[in-house]
């Protein structure tokens, strides 16, 4: 659901002369008054409710990069331009984190797998996104992941699943995930059965290995875990604890699939 929707409004040099609030929300349509002068719109939506923007007429639209948020709320960004002036228009919005999610192809009860964290995530995300200066971002045919330049750090694990039963979908903020090292990948912690197990999220060859195929974390993919036989996971490669797991090398299993869909 959306809520509190922003408009940063910028003018043909790029200027922000505005920041405006949407009224009349619905779940598909809201109205937002903005300068005739507009020609960019940033919006952004679900704002931690103390967020600092960028302020009006001494900022431009470079100085989105360098807005970041460590929230645990699901942020919203969207954007659209006009060669005139502005008129309806529209606009999809994504969300700021992406979601890993892990089911058990087998039928098995709910329980039987979870996700109890993820290992070297970051802790701090973007909020719009950019490559290379540009605010292309489309998830049909242009995505990228876009990284804050500080703010990388180790995700909390949670606890066993007797104490605290864990969830099957997971959100992170993005990472380029390159997979060169352990360092420089994002690994979720999932149990499947009754042991705890690091997981890559990449593609495994025939073998089950992941060697250097990793998916980059994306905002708004969902990186589904599919275990196709919870039963013939080797227990061998698991731990008891969600903690122990993390210091594990991820298991590359041939029942266990990873999509980025």
């Amino acid at each position: 659901t959306l809520n509190a929707i922003k408009g940063l409004c910028y003018d043909e040099g790029g200027t922000l002369t505005k920041i405006a609030d949407a009224t009349d929300i619905t779940t598909t349509t809201f109205n937002m008054r903005v300068p005739t002068e507009t020609r960019t719109i940033h919006f952004l939506a679900n704002l931690p409710g103390d967020y600092t923007l960028p302020a009006v007429w001494t900022t431009t639209e470079t100085d989105l990069q360098n807005l970041t948020t460590q929230s645990s709320n699901m942020t919203y960004w969207g954007r659209t331009t006009f060669n005139s002036t502005p008129a309806d228009c529209n606009i999809t919005f994504y969300r700021n984190k992406a979601r890993i999610f892990i089911k058990a192809a087998d039928g098995s009860s709910v329980g039987t797998v979870g996700i109890a964290g993820v290992v070297d995530a970051y802790e701090t995300g973007m909020l719009v996104p950019y490559n290379d200066g540009a605010y292309n971002f489309d998830l049909s045919n242009n995505d990228y992941p876009t990284v804050p330049t500080k703010g990388f750090n180790k995700g909390n694990v949670m606890e066993d699943k007797d104490t605290n039963p864990l969830p099957t979908q997971y959100d992170v903020f993005e990472h380029p995930n390159t997979g060169t090292s352990q360092a420089s990948s994002l690994y979720a912690i999932c149990l499947i059965g009754s042991k705890y197990y690091k997981v890559a999220l990449g593609t495994p060859d025939e073998d089950g290995m992941v060697t250097g195929d990793y998916f980059p974390i994306i905002r708004n993919h969902k990186y589904v875990i599919s275990v196709a036989d919870v039963d013939d996971v080797d227990a061998s490669l698991g731990a008891d604890w969600a903690n122990d797991a993390v210091n594990l090398a991820p298991i590359n299993d041939p029942n266990i699939k990873v999509e980025d869909v």
